[in-house]
């Protein structure tokens, strides 16, 4: 494997690990400390057969569709936070996205429809705004996230990720980019 390749997969694994810790609403902040008028729900005992081993789970979604409901789950595994999408249908649970997916952007919706994926991404930013105290405690973690990336490099964000972050009136700094999936594997295999 050459050099530049090594260097960007690097990058990428690091920017997965700064922007997972924003994105997917990882706060320094123990739940107690989060205002009662807002908890953090239980995670559904019909689910928990499909859970993999994770640390700090949290239910950051729960979306009906149909005869389906989808659940997103964040946690730890391996000292990286991921997040997991189960599906619950006629009391079934399918695990859609497992955990464990090194991609330094997480694509919901190569798994599910992107209006889905976007309305996800929606409660999952509704809920981490929260727990970080409003729009503007948000705004400022995703912009010193975004500073933290090395000189030169760039984050990014899955469009259904971009889309909710404009719902919600939050600017996306420069030096984070919405990728889509093809682009995404283009730059995997073409790396400058």
């Amino acid at each position: 494997m050459n050099r530049n390749l090594l260097g960007f997969a690097g990058c990428l694994i690091m920017v997965a690990t700064i922007t997972s810790l924003l994105i997917l609403g990882r706060t320094d902040r123990p739940l107690s400390t989060i205002p009662a008028s807002h908890p953090v729900p239980p995670i559904p005992t019909a689910i928990l057969s499909c859970l993999p081993a994770l640390e700090h789970q949290e239910l950051k979604a729960v979306l009906p569709s149909g005869d389906t409901t989808y659940y997103a789950i964040g946690g730890d595994r391996s000292h990286t936070y991921d997040l997991v999408l189960i599906a619950l249908n006629r009391g079934r649970c399918y695990v859609l996205r497992p955990a464990n997916q090194r991609l330094p952007v997480t694509f919901l919706n190569a798994f599910v429809s992107q209006e889905l994926a976007q309305q996800l991404w929606l409660q999952i930013y509704r809920r981490t705004m929260h727990q970080l105290g409003g729009r503007s405690a948000f705004q400022q973690r995703l912009d010193r996230t975004a500073t933290q990336l090395p000189a030169g490099k760039r984050g990014y964000l899955a469009p259904e990720q971009g889309w909710a972050l404009q719902q919600l009136g939050i600017s996306i700094p420069d030096r984070l980019h919405i990728i889509t999936a093809t682009d995404y594997l283009s730059i995997q295999e073409n790396p400058k």
